[in-house]
């Protein structure tokens, strides 16, 4: 996309049919990433209490525990801690690029874009792709925490509906 530039301070704050949906796509988007990345921190954590349940009963090691659940460690790093398969971290790390461009660059000049039929589309097609990616991994994720909490897996009609559910819930309006 084209990036046209634009005063900071000129902002159109209108609240408009056509902002609240524009808006809202953003905000489902952001749900998605964030929830992604909330689930590999979880799972990284429970995986350790898993493997060391002495974590949760001996003092010194539950303090050590809340530090590490506090401090920050970067997404990447934190797929890497979850030791899987190397086809399985491929996923999750091209889902984690996905969620940094949805965090971090698909809203740049969002206002501008957005005006026009034709970049409304060229929006809603990059983050049908990113929350794809996501969605792929969030399935990964979902399996992974079935087996690690010794929960039945959904039903077949459910696994295979997720991704699209997920991508359609983010860019309905």
């Amino acid at each position: 996309m084209i990036y046209k530039q634009m005063n900071p301070f000129d902002f159109n704050f209108e609240l408009t049919e056509f902002s609240i949906e524009n808006y809202s796509i953003i905000g489902r988007a952001l749900t998605i990433a964030i929830k992604f990345e909330s689930e590999i921190k979880a799972i990284s954590i429970f995986k350790e209490l898993k493997s060391n349940p002495e974590l949760l009963t001996n003092e010194k090691e539950y303090k050590k525990l809340i530090k590490r659940i506090k401090k920050f460690i970067s997404l990447h790093n934190r797929i890497k801690e979850l030791n899987l398969r190397e086809d399985i971290e491929k996923i999750l790390v091209k889902a984690k690029e996905s969620r940094n461009y949805i965090v971090h660059e698909s809203n740049l000049n969002f206002e501008n874009i957005s005006e026009s039929e034709d970049g409304r589309k060229a929006i809603i097609r990059d983050y049908k792709e990113h929350i794809k990616n996501i969605s792929e991994a969030e399935k990964l994720l979902l399996a992974l925490q079935c087996i690690l909490t010794n929960e039945a897996l959904p039903n077949n009609e459910y696994w295979q509906n997720f991704s699209n559910k997920i991508v359609d819930w983010v860019v309905s309006v």
